[in-house]
């Protein structure tokens, strides 16, 4: 990792997800390549990366080297890390590796994690557990409150169980923000109307 290379770094390292002139210094970091999901809205879903590359499976990068990045920019004063893809989707195996190489090298930023399906309490624990929390997001996207279109768009989850999980985050200190879609493949004018 480095951004030596970057024309105007500063303006770089300040824009977030949400749009510009940030307070703190964050950087999107690779994880890896690839989605294990085929959602029918998503460019980069794993049936559209299977016909563009060949690619059939998700690559992740090794967590030991995503820690050791991560903690070069946690030295080079980046209060933020934007991973490129989920984390709770990379694997138990991946997170908990990563998260325990943070905590052993006492590497303490943030986080801003945008979650595809909804992870568990044990990675939400661990998360709290290994993170700035005051500068730390997990981004749910639920993409709309009907279950029947959100599931027909890849979503895996209910309503009373996206409530479990946000409360969780409560209890764990963990800020949590909501993200939302229109016009998603299966929505009609009454679906839409009942949205708003």
């Amino acid at each position: 990792v480095d951004f030596s290379w970057l024309h105007n770094s500063e303006t770089y390292l300040h824009a977030t997800p949400a749009g510009l002139n940030s307070p703190y210094r964050n950087f999107w970091l690779m994880m890896g390549l690839g989605c294990p999901f085929s959602c029918s809205y998503c460019g980069g879903a794993r049936d559209s990366l299977e016909k563009s590359f060949g690619k059939k499976s998700l690559w992740r990068r090794r967590p030991e080297n995503v820690a050791r990045d991560i903690k070069w920019l946690w030295q080079n004063s980046v209060q933020i890390v934007n991973p490129s893809l989920d984390l709770a989707i990379l694997g138990k195996k991946f997170w908990s590796s990563l998260f325990k190489a943070l905590r052993d090298m006492e590497v303490y930023i943030g986080i801003y994690n945008e979650v595809f399906q909804l992870p568990s309490k044990e990675f939400l624990s661990d998360f709290a557990s290994t993170v700035c929390l005051d500068r730390s997001i997990l981004v749910f996207s639920p993409l709309v409150a009907d279950e029947k279109l959100r599931k027909l768009n890849g979503k895996k989850f209910s309503n009373e169980q996206l409530l479990d999980s946000l409360e969780y985050c409560y209890k764990l200190g963990l800020r949590a923000e909501l993200g939302f879609s229109k016009n998603l493949p299966g929505t009609s004018v009454g679906s839409a109307e009942e949205q708003s």
